[in-house]
């Protein structure tokens, strides 16, 4: 509120936020397309643990959504600026959906629902680098354009 208005020429999607939207989503979904080629021709997993490697992308789908909100929460600021769990309502509906992505997972009537699998500790590693390439782009991104602005 302390900000002045955005003129009303302005378009609803600057440069940048279309940069933020198309292109680091481009590149996090394509890093976790790696992900699943990886995981399909790891000697570990492979076909017979199909529906296994689908339930880790579709955490990682979830978990990419987690980081990107409090990474896109405040586009002017960096979020080593700011504190991100300042908002109560999107740090409870984030923790209420990622409970949620727990049972989907390892409830057994969920996972005959959502046909899901059990992982372990190595794929919960993974998908939480995963994020953390994440908010590195978006931050980077963030970054590189708020210090072209300062000039």
């Amino acid at each position: 509120m302390s900000r002045k208005p955005e003129p009303a020429h302005l378009p609803l999607l600057t440069g940048e936020m279309k940069f933020l939207i198309f292109i680091i989503g481009l590149l996090t979904n394509l890093l976790l397309f790696g992900i699943f080629f990886w995981f399909l021709n790891h000697p570990n997993y492979g076909l017979d643990k199909i529906a296994q490697i689908r339930t880790v992308i579709f955490a990682g789908l979830a978990i990419d959504s987690f980081f990107f909100i409090f990474s896109f929460r405040n586009l002017r600021r960096n979020i080593w600026r700011y504190n991100p769990f300042t908002n109560l309502y999107l740090t409870v509906a984030a923790l209420g959906g990622f409970l949620l992505l727990l049972a989907a997972i390892y409830l057994p009537l969920f996972q005959g629902l959502l046909r899901t699998q059990p992982f372990g500790l190595f794929e919960w590693l993974i998908l939480i680098g995963y994020g953390l390439i994440n908010i590195i782009l978006i931050e980077g991104t963030k970054w590189y354009f708020i210090s072209r602005h300062k000039v």
